[in-house]
Order: C-alpha cells, then sequence, then structure tokens
C-alpha cells in the first residue's frame, strides 16, 4: 500500500514527548536467534538426518539474518504513535485522538501487519512481524478502539428476544 508522503516529515524535526512505551521492529530478533541456536543443538546431534534438518533451519536462520532488512515500524508512546517509513528516515507522528479503530491482522503469506483507522477514514497498514508486542501496547492504552472491541459492544446493544422454554414462568 502506498504511503502518504506528505504527512510524513524528517526524524529529526518531530517533536518527541511522554513516555515510550514500545518500539515496533520488522524483525522478530529473539526467535530467530533461539532458531540458529536450536539447529546448532541439532546439528551437533548423532543422528544423520536430525544433522541435515539443522544444517536447513541454520542455512534459512543465515539468510534471514544477513538479508532480510530490519527496520523500525513505529514507537508506541503514551498519548501518540510514530510511524516510521521503509527508509526510517521519515516519520509520522499520530495522536491517538485521531484514531478510531485498531487491530492486528495476521497474514497468511506474509507478515502480520497493524491497522490503523483513522478518523478522515485513512487506514494504515504496516507490516511486522511483532503484532503481539503491539497489540498489548495498543490494548493497554486504547482498549476500546480495537477493531473485535468494537464489534463486542455492538452486539451488546442488539439483546436477542429468547425466551428459555425451561425456566419457570411467574404467574
Amino acid at each position: 500500500m502506498e504511503e502518504n508522503k506528505e504527512k510524513y516529515q524528517n526524524e529529526k524535526e518531530v517533536l518527541r514527548d511522554g513516555q515510550m512505551v514500545v518500539t515496533i521492529n520488522y524483525k522478530p530478533k529473539t526467535a530467530y536467534m533461539i532458531t540458529i541456536l536450536v539447529s546448532v543443538a541439532l546439528c551437533l546431534s548423532f543422528n544423520w538426518i536430525l544433522v541435515a534438518f539443522g544444517v536447513f533451519v541454520l542455512a534459512l536462520s543465515c539468510f534471514v539474518l544477513f538479508y532480510v532488512k530490519d527496520h523500525k515500524v513505529m514507537d508506541i508512546y503514551d498519548y501518540y504513535v510514530l510511524i516510521y517509513n521503509l527508509d526510517n528516515d521519515m516519520v509520522r507522528r499520530i495522536n491517538y485522538e485521531e484514531v478510531t479503530e485498531w487491530t492486528c491482522k495476521h497474514g497468511e503469506t506474509g507478515a502480520d501487519a497493524i491497522m490503523l483507522k483513522l478518523v478522515d477514514e485513512e487506514v494504515i497498514y504496516k507490516d511486522t512481524f511483532h503484532t503481539g508486542k503491539a497489540y498489548r501496547a495498543f490494548n493497554k492504552i486504547m482498549p476500546e478502539k480495537e477493531s473485535q472491541a468494537r464489534k463486542d459492544a455492538e452486539s451488546a446493544k442488539t439483546k436477542l428476544k429468547f425466551s428459555n422454554p425451561f425456566k419457570k414462568r411467574s404467574k
């Protein structure tokens, strides 16, 4: 999805006030470091099938480590979120009052994404493998704006008229 370039500004010019909650990057460093350690342990085993599998997983992990570019996706502060472009030289500040809805989408073919829907009906998708970390941070800050929470609130407004046939009726 094409980024709206005119709303981004130079990273050094953005006002940063308040407490930073979490930084969301693209690559899951902990996950692939654990994968590298497990694959090295598999390579040290005496079973040739496990050694072959360990070499394969080690090759994939090293590919991710050296050839997949890691970049900062967003910084979540207590009153706003900073969204970075792919080059990390431009940033966009979005106050939480501008956000009407947010959710974390799980990708079937690629990375997961964080979706923010703004007041002016603009939708921002940012790919990352750290949607769990973003979900926890956004759920602490603005739980009422989560897509599922909004759907649940709408469902609670429409009461189903269901009479329980096993309940004793008072006369």
